[in-house]
C-alpha cells in the first residue's frame, strides 16, 4: 500500500458504509478490512456476551466488530481522522472525537423502532437485519488546534485530552469545554502555558475525579513545542503524571498510550517499544518507586486497551515510515495493523485479528451488552446525506 493512501480525508457526505458483514463503501479501499483472525478472534467475540469497536485513525473510518456464526462481521462508518471515543453502558452512547482542525465530537445511539425512530429513518435504511443499528444523533464543533485524543467519562460526565494544548477539559454541548486539569510545570509559564504543544498529553485513566486520575505523555519538558522531537527524539522521555500532585511519578517511556485503571493496577502502553504492561507502586506518590513492568510485547506501536475478564484487547499500528524515531524498539518493516486479545495474567496472545492492508489504530472500545454492532447503509443518487439526520 502505498503512503500516499492513507493521508486521504474520506469526507464525502455521499458516501456511507454497509450494514452487513464485510461490506464498505466505493471510498474505502475493499483491502482495508480484508483480515487475518488467528486462534479465533471472531468466535472468541461471538461466544462474549459484548463486542468491539476501533477507530482506524489515518484511514479515516470507525469500525465495529463481532462474530456470528462462525463468520465475521464488520461494519463500518466514515469520519474524518477519529482518534478517541467512550461509550456509556447505561445509555448505550457512543461518542467519537474527529480529531484535527477543526474537532468535531459525533454522538451515536442505537436506532429504536418509536414513532421517533421511524420519522428519522431514511427510507432505504434496511432495519430487518439483526443487531444494533448506531445512528449519529448529534454534533458538537469545537473550534481551535485542540487535537482530541482520549474520551473519557468520569462521573457521569465526558472529558477530553486537549493534546495541542496541555490539559484535560470538560466538554459540555452548550459550553463548548473547560479547562480542568494540566501538569504542574505549566504553571509558571503565564499566557504560554496553553499556547502550544509541550507533553503531547495524549491519555486519561479516569478515576473518580480528573485530581486522581493519571496521564501520559511524550514528556514533561517545557524547553519549546513539541521537545520530545529534539535531540534522538522521544527515546525514553515519556511519562506518566499523576492527577493529585500534577507531576511525574514514572519516566523513561517511549511515546506511552492508553493509560487504564483496572482489576487495582494502572495500566499502559509503551508504544514506542510495543509493549503493554502496568505501573508498579503507582499509588505511592511521594516515594518516587513507581516502575514500568510490561507482560506483553506485540508486533506494533501498541495504542488502545480494553478489558474483558481475563482479557486485555490491545490495538496495533503499523510504523509510519518518517516517524520510525517514535518507535525505536519495533522492527517497521514487520509491524502490523489490528487488535490482539492477551491474558492479563500471563501477556500470551490467546487470538489476534489483523489487517495486512490496515494502517493506523488509535483506540479499542468494549461494547458490552451489545450484540452485533452495525452503522447504516446509505446510497444515493441525489447527493443527500440521510445519514446526518439527527434521531431525535
Amino acid at each position: 500500500m502505498s503512503e500516499a493512501v492513507p493521508s486521504r480525508q474520506f469526507t464525502r457526505e455521499t458516501a456511507n458504509i454497509g450494514t452487513g458483514p464485510n461490506e464498505w463503501s466505493a471510498d474505502l479501499p475493499a483491502e482495508w478490512l480484508q483480515f487475518e483472525d488467528e486462534g479465533g478472534f471472531f468466535d472468541l467475540l461471538a461466544a462474549a456476551d459484548y463486542s468491539l469497536c476501533v477507530t482506524r485513525e489515518y484511514e479515516h473510518f470507525v469500525l465495529a466488530l463481532d462474530g456470528k456464526d462462525g463468520k465475521a462481521l464488520q461494519s463500518a462508518f466514515p469520519l474524518p481522522h477519529p482518534s478517541g471515543f467512550a461509550f456509556d453502558p447505561a445509555t448505550r452512547e457512543l461518542v467519537v472525537s474527529s480529531t484535527r482542525t477543526p474537532n468535531i465530537l459525533v454522538w451515536l445511539t442505537p436506532y429504536e423502532p418509536s414513532a421517533a425512530g421511524a420519522e428519522i429513518a431514511p427510507d432505504d435504511l434496511d432495519l430487518d437485519q439483526p443487531g444494533t443499528l448506531f445512528l449519529p444523533r448529534q454534533a458538537r464543533y469545537l473550534p481551535g488546534t485542540l487535537y482530541i485524543h482520549d474520551l473519557v467519562r468520569m462521573g457521569g460526565d465526558l472529558y477530553a485530552t486537549i493534546t495541542g494544548h496541555n490539559f484535560l477539559a470538560k466538554v459540555d454541548l452548550d459550553r463548548g469545554f473547560e479547562r480542568v486539569w494540566w501538569p504542574k510545570a505549566l504553571d509558571g509559564l503565564g499566557a504560554a502555558a496553553f499556547n502550544q504543544n509541550y507533553f503531547q498529553l495524549n491519555s486519561v485513566a479516569p478515576n473518580d475525579t480528573p485530581d486522581v486520575s493519571f496521564y501520559t505523555g511524550f514528556s514533561d519538558l517545557v524547553t519549546g513545542a513539541k521537545p520530545w522531537k529534539e535531540g534522538y527524539g522521544p527515546k525514553g522521555k515519556g511519562v506518566v503524571f499523576a492527577g493529585e500532585t500534577r507531576e511525574p511519578i514514572l519516566r523513561g517511556l517511549t511515546c506511552p498510550h492508553s493509560a487504564k485503571l483496572d482489576g487495582g493496577r494502572l495500566w499502559i502502553c509503551d508504544s514506542g517499544f510495543g509493549t503493554i504492561g502496568y505501573v508498579e507502586n503507582y499509588e505511592n506518590l511521594d516515594a518516587g518507586t513507581a516502575r514500568y513492568v510490561p507482560i506483553a510485547t506485540l508486533p506494533g506501536f501498541t495504542r488502545g486497551l480494553a478489558f474483558a475478564g481475563d482479557l486485555i484487547f490491545v490495538g496495533l499500528s503499523k510504523v509510519i515510515a518518517k516517524y520510525e524515531p517514535y518507535a525505536p524498539g519495533i522492527d517497521s518493516a514487520s509491524s502490523r495493523c489490528g487488535v490482539v486479545a492477551i491474558d492479563r495474567h500471563t501477556g500470551k496472545t490467546v487470538a489476534s485479528l489483523t489487517w495486512p492492508e490496515g494502517y493506523q489504530l488509535y483506540d479499542v472500545q468494549i461494547l458490552p451488552g451489545v450484540k452485533n454492532p452495525r452503522f447504516p447503509v446509505a446510497r444515493r443518487e441525489d447527493g443527500i446525506n440521510p445519514l446526518l439526520r439527527f434521531l431525535w
